[in-house]
């Protein structure tokens, strides 16, 4: 069951945070942290067997967002893509009115620690969803040889990008999954599944929708297929 916890963030801390996230997304485009009632570690490696660069940044967390004397629990969070999510921040203009919602999972191993799923920060009517990351510090790709063998082709290779945009009308990055000038079939990761709540693009880089999975699947007239590593 997915539940949800929103913070305010300090505004005076708002910007050298954003800092912290740019400078560890020199090592690798997704940053982790573990958030609890005395400090926030903000890390990022370099390596998965062989561990080929590390940086952490160690902060209060009060410094950061208002958390309660209370807290008696952990919340880990991967962002992935952290070089665009700095992006968006970047326009966020009033600093002093900024929150964060995130909702998360228990652990199974331990109901002391939250397990992010994806999170929201808003300013106003300003709003940035983002999807955490796998927390067995991997992201899901697609695995080209069960693509290949669910499909019965041999041989595949990812679409040009002028190709992608004369198909869909779309240009990478922004591909709905909806809407395309022709007919393609489309093909669902099952493991999506297991997010109450998933974020598509919505036809620009920039811009997603919310939506569910099964309703993905059904406005799409989606195949569920086994497809990630």
């Amino acid at each position: 069951m997915a539940n949800k916890i929103k913070f305010n963030i300090n505004g005076d801390t708002f910007n050298s945070f954003v800092s912290k996230l740019s400078d560890l997304s020199s090592i690798d485009d997704s940053v982790r942290l573990k958030i609890d009632k005395d400090d926030v570690l903000m890390y990022s490696i370099l390596g998965n067997q062989i561990l080929l660069a590390f940086k952490n940044f160690l902060i209060p967390t009060k410094d950061l967002i208002d958390v309660k004397d209370d807290m008696d629990y952990q919340l880990d969070l991967v962002i992935p893509n952290v070089k665009k999510f700095v992006k968006n921040l970047s326009l966020i203009k009033d600093v002093n009115k900024v929150s964060i919602e995130f909702n998360y999972k228990e652990s199974s191993d331990d109901d002391s620690i939250y397990l992010v799923r994806y999170f929201q920060i808003a300013c106003g009517r300003f709003k940035i969803n983002w999807v955490g990351g796998e927390h067995n510090n991997e992201t899901r790709e697609i695995n080209k040889e069960m693509l290949e063998k669910n499909l019965n082709i041999k041989n595949m290779e990812m679409a040009k990008a002028e190709d992608v945009k004369q198909i869909t009308g779309y240009t990478i990055g922004g591909v709905s999954p909806v809407g395309h000038l022709k007919k393609v079939n489309i093909y669902i990761d099952k493991n999506l599944d297991r997010f109450k709540d998933l974020y598509a693009a919505a036809g620009h880089p920039n811009c997603v929708f919310k939506i569910s999975f099964i309703n993905l699947v059904q406005i799409t007239n989606g195949s569920i297929l086994d497809i990630t590593e």
